[in-house]
């Protein structure tokens, strides 16, 4: 290794560390070097994109991860971060487009079932959720029955619901919520059982 990557890779190091003991500051100004230094690698760029998204800097995160990813354009992170970063920016169509290259990834199919469901796109939600299988979180099936009721498909839904509060009896609260919750303009499960 040579004088600058050892150079850059040691910025690196302390900049980790500095955010694992809490000083923000000095990780931010470390991470900025390393990645601005003219011979860092990309993933320099994508550690300081990482950071700045964590940090709930989006926009800033986005110039990063796009510096990486000319660099090297088939960084699978970088990529999938740039669709989170552009959730977190309310960017929808663009990050559901990005997330949507990542079809094996948990962290892509999870944003992209966020984001799906946030833009109402419903089916693209439920199938991302599908997609993590036993990695789906509580959350995660949460948003699945939201988006099955706003499908109509409420057998499914109380189905999806009662399979949730089976194991998970602390989330029966949050259950009823997501079955009976719904969109802007819709009618609720409850109001539509009594409509129909």
């Amino acid at each position: 290794m040579g004088g600058a990557a050892t150079k850059i890779a040691a910025l690196t190091q302390d900049a980790l560390a500095a955010y694992q003991s809490g000083d923000l500051k000095r990780a931010e100004t470390l991470f900025k070097k390393a990645a601005g230094a003219p011979t860092a690698p990309a993933q320099t760029a994508y550690n300081f994109a990482v950071f700045l998204r964590r940090e709930g800097r989006g926009k800033e995160a986005l110039y990063w991860l796009d510096r990486c990813l000319r660099s090297v354009p088939d960084h699978k992170n970088a990529g999938i971060e740039r669709g989170l970063a552009l959730i977190d920016l309310g960017q929808l169509d663009q990050a559901i487009d990005c997330l949507h290259s990542f079809p094996d990834d948990f962290d892509a199919l999870r944003g992209l079932s966020v984001a799906a469901f946030k833009r109402g796109h419903w089916d693209k939600a439920v199938t991302a959720v599908q997609g993590l299988g036993a990695q789906a979180t509580a959350e995660d099936h949460l948003l699945r029955i939201r988006a099955l009721a706003e499908l109509d498909r409420l057998d499914d839904a109380e189905a999806a619901g009662n399979a949730l509060g089976a194991q998970r009896a602390d989330l029966r609260a949050d259950i009823s919520k997501a079955l009976t919750r719904r969109s802007k303009g819709r009618f609720s499960l409850i109001e539509h059982q009594a409509r129909a």
